[in-house]
């Protein structure tokens, strides 16, 4: 969609709210469309577009609801979400009777320094204190039968999403050893990331903790999109987190999960599981990745050079017995 499109809906979006925008700046359009907002009385605010192919409107209430319920039963910093003028979270607007209803949400705008770049092992600690307060706000919380989180039980696991590797279109782009390899892990891994669900008490998870969702504010973290939320279990959230640092040139990979669980171990115990749990869980988000390149623009070889050997080198570590 063009630039001026998205700010016509943003506009529209904005008439729906009791503020008088002055200015709106286009910020990105990546998995969603997000504006900086001001209004005439100087306060600012993030208007995210959800954008169809990455969220679906189960996915943006249940983003909602575990940003209430962290905020209601924690002290931890959350974005503030904005009710239009009918007590709704999410709006729905449409640019003319030819197109289709976008969902759109405002929230505070939320100041800090990115998380990446600005890292120390100190900070991992603190990020996992704030964690574990994240896991203990929706421990016992009680879903309502509207609200429909998407869990992490096979490799593929956002609504809609489809395995695409074996198109025609994406045959110059990836190997026989790609399609070899994935046509053996994924049945693997979907076994085993079914088998979790096993246990009881699955909770409402952040399921997106990469270092760009982290803000560094006066020594404060500070958590943003929620949008990712699924049901599962605190090593979803560890595996996510660790998946981004697992080779990190700048710290060691153990002295991150040292760091993390301590701090984690300030608030509640940290679950019992292992390293191969650990490792099977980022294995098969990089499958998953391996695979949504192929449908973005960029350098999806490249990604799959830096990343199919890390699978491989999973696989002959965990069964070469």
């Amino acid at each position: 969609m063009e630039l001026n499109d998205l700010k016509k809906i943003a506009e529209l979006a904005l008439e729906k709210y009791e503020i008088e925008s002055v200015a709106m700046d286009f910020l990105t359009e990546e998995t969603n469309v997000f504006f900086k907002v001001i209004d005439s009385n100087n306060n600012v605010y993030a208007l995210k577009i959800y954008q169809e192919e990455s969220s679906t409107l189960d996915d943006n209430q249940a983003e909602l609801f575990l940003l209430d319920a962290v905020k209601k039963n924690s002290d931890l910093f959350v974005p503030e979400v904005f009710l239009d003028n009918s007590g709704k979270g999410i709006v729905n607007v449409q640019l003319d009777a030819g197109s289709s209803k976008k969902r759109v949400a405002l929230f505070k705008w939320i100041e800090g320094i990115d998380f990446f770049g600005n890292e120390t092992i100190k900070h991992f600690q603190g990020l996992g204190k704030m964690l574990a307060k994240l896991h203990m706000a929706t421990l016992d919380i009680v879903i309502p039968k509207n609200i429909n989180p998407k869990k992490w039980d096979k490799v593929f696991y956002y609504r809609g999403e489809k395995s695409v590797y074996k198109q025609n279109e994406f045959r110059s782009i990836i190997s026989a050893e790609y399609i070899n390899t994935m046509d053996f892990i994924i049945p693997y891994l979907n076994e085993r990331l079914a088998n979790f669900y096993r246990k009881d008490n699955p909770q409402l998870l952040h399921a997106d903790l990469n270092p760009w969702n982290i803000k560094l504010h006066e020594n404060e973290l500070r958590l943003l999109d929620y949008e990712e939320a699924l049901l599962g279990y605190p090593i979803h959230d560890f595996a996510i987190m660790l998946y981004y640092y697992r080779d990190s040139k700048q710290f060691r990979y153990n002295d991150i999960k040292k760091s993390l669980f301590s701090g984690y171990s300030i608030v509640c115990t940290v679950p019992t599981f292992s390293n191969f749990d650990l490792e099977l869980l980022m294995t098969a988000r990089r499958v998953n990745f391996l695979n949504y390149v192929l449908t973005q623009d960029g350098n999806s070889k490249k990604y799959i050079e830096i990343n199919l050997p890390k699978v491989t080198t999973f696989m002959k570590k965990y069964f070469s017995a």
